[in-house]
């Protein structure tokens, strides 16, 4: 089973999405905006990304990070 790996990049702006192969080499990348103002948007369009990577990807071989300059919002919540 060959293992991947998905990269989430939390940014500003945008949101970008990486697919890593077992062997470092990039296999699929997305980007979308961020469109601050709503935390519902960012998370959905988040787990969208990973949605559409994942069909890449062999079933439970996958694993998911994600970076972000900070937390999204004043609670600590998000």
């Amino acid at each position: 089973m060959s293992a991947t790996a998905i990269g989430i990049d939390l940014g500003g702006t945008r949101i970008k999405a990486v697919l890593l192969g077992a062997d470092g080499n990039l296999l699929h990348q997305l980007y979308t905006p961020t469109q601050d103002g709503d935390d519902s948007v960012w998370k959905h369009a988040v787990a969208a990304a990973v949605q559409e990577l994942k069909q890449y990807c062999t079933p439970g071989a996958t694993v998911v990070g994600i970076s972000a300059p900070g937390l999204p919002n004043k609670n600590n919540s998000a």
